[in-house]
């Protein structure tokens, strides 16, 4: 089978990403050469007409799409999986759908809220402010963005709305990113990785970031620097550690993840991430197709803890893959 590995054109800003992207080209490139398949690598920008040049040249059986943003905005990212789609090429993991509900974190909450599902409060700059008196405490995130991108320590907060307005203005203008506030729960931090099997979603064993070595004056968050900065204090002192076999979360987050996969008809691979609280309640906050393949990310420890070899996961990712688009051309005769 010929496979394209399709991944994000990298700009300057993304210099410390570079690294991270090799790795995750590397390892697949290495499963695609074990499982026995010719791959091409194409770098992806907004040149749509030059992408579909390569792909009509190379005519790719699949796209193995490793796509998380396009110049550095994350909600560019289903630009191509849009002109994949239209072209008929099958391509891995998450579905053009499943990106356009999940990538926009606030309307992601909204799709869960009116669904019934946990997860944390929200307040958004320009909104109605009705409670002038509760104070809470907060945390700022970019809207779009994934990857803890802009996310330092002091976007945590403790206010009531005005003050929560007023920060997301000096944030906005820090990062020149639309942000919105979240309702910062206190608690561990879990995520649960998916992946499509031959005979359907298989959830994995979740892992958790160790915050045991922060100082009580941190938040414990996984701030910019824990997630990249791979010589910074930050980064070595929240390791992923394995969810013990005996901890009460784990039916609960294996339920709650298989539902919010029927939800967004998450497919192909991604992850779950989520706050539990002190009674025990898990809190949504992100849902992430495609999640980051590296050696180091939490997916690949998850999919070791299943005993499920990287050769193996990238093989059913690819069958998934081609029996979808198969699935999508029957539909269309």
């Amino acid at each position: 089978m010929k496979v394209v590995i399709c991944y994000n054109s990298l700009t300057e800003d993304d210099v410390i990403n570079i690294v991270d992207v090799r790795q995750q080209i590397n390892s697949v490139s290495e499963a695609l050469r074990n499982l026995g398949h010719e791959k091409v690598e194409i770098p992806c920008s907004l040149d749509l007409m030059a992408m579909k040049m390569l792909l009509d040249f190379y005519k790719p059986d699949c796209i193995f799409n490793l796509v998380d943003a396009l110049y550095s905005h994350d909600q560019l990212l289903t630009v191509p999986v849009a002109l994949w789609d239209a072209l008929g090429i099958p391509y891995t993991g998450a579905s053009l759908e499943c990106l356009m509900l999940s990538s926009n974190k606030v309307l992601a909450k909204q799709f869960m809220l009116d669904n019934n599902f946990p997860t944390p409060e929200w307040h958004e700059l320009g909104e109605k402010i009705l409670d002038l008196e509760t104070k809470a405490k907060w945390i700022l995130k970019n809207t779009w963005d994934h990857g803890s991108r802009n996310l330092v320590d002091s976007d945590v907060i403790y206010g009531d709305l005005i003050d929560v307005d007023l920060a997301l203005q000096k944030r906005i203008k820090r990062t020149s990113r639309k942000s919105f506030a979240e309702g910062y729960i206190e608690g561990r931090e879990v995520s649960v990785g998916v992946i499509s099997s031959p005979t359907g979603i298989k959830i994995l064993p979740p892992t958790e970031v160790d915050y045991s070595q922060f100082l009580r004056s941190k938040p414990a968050i996984l701030n910019y620097d824990s997630k990249w900065i791979r010589n910074s204090l930050e980064y070595n002192i929240t390791p992923i550690k394995a969810v013990t076999h005996d901890d009460p979360i784990l039916e609960k987050v294996a339920v709650l993840t298989a539902c919010v996969c029927d939800l967004f008809k998450l497919d192909g691979w991604g992850r779950i991430d989520y706050r539990i609280d002190e009674t025990g309640q898990p809190w949504i906050l992100e849902i992430n197709g495609n999640a980051c393949l590296s050696p180091d990310a939490g997916f690949q420890a998850e999919l070791q803890l299943a005993g499920l070899p990287f050769d193996t996961a990238i093989n059913w990712i690819l069958g998934h893959a081609i029996n979808r688009g198969r699935n999508a051309k029957s539909q269309q005769n």
